[in-house]
């Protein structure tokens, strides 16, 4: 599969206002074919994958983000993790939602969710936080956590288009991300987070073009900012390659395991001599036998 994914970031200087930019249509295309989710399903994990690419920069070293969606409707959880590289992985919930839900109230129910955010590094938990997840979508929820938890106004716009090949089932996914950061004239801001959610910067998401050309346009269509100014008034760089990465193998399910104690162990190879696990984020399975716990002697 021929990959073009990206994830930018940068600085409107005058304005001060942060961004972030991805394509990652290859990345999710592989997760959604991973989790052999239907079309409903494969648009929810998508906008949950754009969100939590989108704040990959936000991250420094081996930190990584754990982000968990709670709803009370069908859709009910998804789980997203990533790290500073770009680097993702989830586990929708439910992957079979078109048959079931009729409409929005369905997909998300009628009360507040919940978010949770956990920022860890190499297995040490840095800080987290949970919040109400009253806006009842996705990309809207995780944005609005980002201005509570870090006083930061946010706002996040996604776009998923889906594709009829099994091999690539999504054309188009990507999203843009704002934040106001200090010194930000808030009212200009917000002029700006609703032209975020405008059909042509959707129009501008799903289109092909290098993606130094479509930051520039996006950036045009929400500022009216033009080159050459823009090259002065603009400040980017490339801040990862997305990809749906798995860290999972046999020697940390192993591990454990091992945490369960010997006596729920034998109880395991009691009803089965050969169980095998299944990773909920990349579907791998992986088999385990007595010997793996109680060698011969």
């Amino acid at each position: 599969m021929e990959k073009s994914d990206y994830i930018l970031r940068g600085l409107i200087k005058d304005l001060n206002i942060r961004f972030m930019l991805t394509e990652a249509s290859s990345t999710v295309s592989e997760a959604v074919r991973i989790h052999d989710t239907d079309p409903v399903s494969s648009i929810l994990f998508g906008q949950a994958l754009i969100a939590g690419l989108l704040c990959t920069p936000l991250l420094d070293g081996t930190e990584r983000y754990t982000i968990r969606w709670e709803y009370k409707g069908m859709v009910r959880r998804i789980v997203i993790d990533a790290n500073a590289d770009g680097h993702i992985r989830g586990i929708p919930s439910e992957t079979r939602l078109m048959s079931k839900a009729g409409d929005e109230t369905d997909v998300y129910g009628t009360e507040d969710g919940m978010i949770s955010v956990v920022k860890s590094d190499s297995g040490s938990i840095l800080n987290s936080g949970m919040a109400k997840a009253g806006l009842l979508d996705i990309p809207d929820d995780l944005a609005f956590f980002f201005s509570t938890s870090d006083q930061l106004e946010t706002e996040i716009e996604s776009c998923i288009v889906l594709n009829a090949s099994p091999e690539r089932p999504i054309g188009c996914a990507a999203g843009v991300m704002l934040q106001a950061m200090p010194g930000c004239d808030l009212e200009m801001f917000a002029e700006v987070r609703m032209e975020l959610h405008s059909d042509r910067i959707q129009q501008l998401l799903r289109e092909v073009m290098p993606c130094e050309k479509k930051l520039w346009k996006i950036i045009e269509a929400l500022t009216n900012i033009k080159l050459p100014d823009a090259a002065d008034r603009l400040i980017y760089s490339f801040a990862g390659v997305p990809e749906y990465r798995c860290s999972c193998n046999r020697e940390k399910l192993l591990l454990a395991m091992r945490t369960l104690g010997l006596d729920e162990l034998k109880q395991i190879f009691e009803s089965n001599e050969s169980p095998t696990i299944k990773c909920e984020f990349c579907n791998r399975s992986y088999q385990f036998n007595r010997d793996d716990f109680f060698p011969s002697a």
